[in-house]
């Protein structure tokens, strides 16, 4: 079983958030910084996807959602889709942030015509809970 004490050390993660609203109601962070946040089904799948290419032009490709997503977005849509509300988030720090921070995977997308990013984030957040539902995680 996970803990309070044990979430409360990882809470700057997307997955966590999720625990943290089904253990007690309630998500945070501690700045609002732009990521590019794939899910890692998405992930596995366009690994999947490569290894079965005939052909590779490149030696490096970019495996990403090709856009960043503000942390606060993220969490909104998850809780959301949790039946949750937004005033049940908690930002630790509200100075503005520059960082944004993105992947470009126009090259892999193009070359293998492959659309990386298909999963949403509230489809991921309903499939996680499912799951640590059916483990018992809490």
């Amino acid at each position: 079983k996970i803990t309070k004490s044990i979430l409360s050390i990882y809470n700057n993660n997307i997955s966590n958030n999720i625990l943290s609203y089904l253990m007690t109601g309630k998500m945070s962070y501690n700045k609002n910084i732009s990521f590019d946040y794939l899910y890692v089904d998405d992930l596995l799948d366009s690994i999947l996807y490569f290894s079965s290419a005939s052909k590779i032009n490149h030696r490096s490709y970019n495996v990403c959602a090709g856009k960043s997503f503000k942390f606060s977005t993220i969490l909104e849509e998850c809780i959301t889709a949790l039946g949750g509300s937004k005033q049940d988030i908690e930002c630790k720090d509200n100075t503005p942030s520059t960082y944004d921070y993105s992947g470009d995977c126009s090259r892999f997308e193009s070359e293998f015509n492959y659309k990386i990013f298909k999963t949403s984030f509230s489809a991921a957040t309903k499939e996680l809970s499912a799951w640590l539902h059916s483990i018992n995680a809490f």
